[in-house]
């Protein structure tokens, strides 16, 4: 069963959304979940993911809410003008927690949950964990493909670190061919795309030992693209018991961000977190979980994690 729901954002937007109550064989689980979409975008994700994944867990016993932030899709409000850039910034600094602590307050108030686990993609799981940081009543995040790194218009991220390896690795490919010589020495190569692609990687690399170091120091300005707001959300959601479920699809510049940034460098090297969160990588999926069978896999990996956590 599923039916629309509104309620009053703490700025006195109106906000819509659909709540699916639990049915079928499942148990009440006792607490409810809120999924949280990528910032531009509207209640039912990418290829409807988010409707499925509701409905799925309502039948599994859980109550369900995904609902539209202020300025997006049917909700009322207004979004400050500015770049797609800008306005990503704005979500991974938290422009979307006090929306969700509005939606947690309707379903306290509606249904007396105090309990909840926020489950968001991308930009929605930037939400989910700075929020989990504020809120006592979240237990859980599921953090779906969210990005380790800044995405703002003072930073050139228009050519990512994992999009220059794909360019060099394909230059170094071409090396064995006497043409791409030809064409290199004859001045009809791309210098300019050449030497970005090696700056970025070089970058890349510094930024990579400097993660390693930021653990301790949140919110540190280190000159390079990780994000210390998400590190500080991190910690000070687990150093108080939150469990978290990181997913991330194999075909997807974020899984590559997760290893590289926090998990080889801080999450896997600190022993406070053990025991803390879980990793589920999902083969053959990109970004929106295009296929079907990779939209099965999240599903299930995500009520594994549940039952158990």
């Amino acid at each position: 069963m599923e039916h629309p729901v509104q309620f009053l954002s703490e700025a006195g937007h109106r906000l819509m959304g659909i709540l699916h109550v639990p049915h079928g064989p499942g148990r009440p689980a006792g607490y409810g979940l809120v999924l949280l979409n990528i910032g531009l975008h509207y209640r039912v994700c990418h290829n409807r993911l988010f409707v499925k994944l509701a409905r799925a867990l309502s039948r599994e016993g859980y109550h369900v809410l995904r609902f539209d932030t202020h300025g997006v899709g049917d909700s009322e409000g207004e979004i400050e003008a500015g770049s797609v850039l800008v306005h990503f910034d704005r979500v991974q600094r938290g422009l979307f927690v006090p929306d969700t602590r509005a939606a947690l307050d309707h379903l306290s108030r509606e249904l007396g949950l105090e309990r909840f686990v926020l489950a968001g993609l991308c930009g929605g799981a930037l939400t989910a964990i700075h929020t989990a940081a504020e809120d006592r009543r979240v237990q859980g995040v599921i953090f779906i493909a969210g990005p380790m790194t800044v995405t703002s218009p003072t930073e050139d991220r228009e050519f990512h670190p994992w999009e220059a390896g794909q360019w060099l690795a394909g230059y170094r490919a071409r090396l064995r061919n006497p043409r791409a010589w030809a064409r290199l020495v004859s001045g009809k190569s791309d210098y300019g795309m050449m030497v970005r692609a090696l700056a970025v990687k070089m970058h890349h690399r510094w930024c990579q030992m400097w993660t390693g170091s930021a653990l301790g120091r949140p919110g540190a300005a280190p000159g390079g693209h990780f994000n210390t707001h998400y590190l500080d959300s991190f910690q000070r959601f687990v150093g108080r018991g939150g469990k978290v479920l990181f997913v991330f699809p194999e075909l997807d510049k974020t899984a590559e961000e997760f290893e590289i940034y926090f998990d080889k460098p801080i999450l896997t090297q600190t022993r406070a977190f053990e025991g803390k969160y879980e990793i589920l990588r999902i083969e053959r999926a990109n970004h929106s979980f295009t296929l079907a069978e990779s939209q099965e896999r999240l599903r299930d990996g995500v009520l594994t994690w549940l039952r158990t956590a």
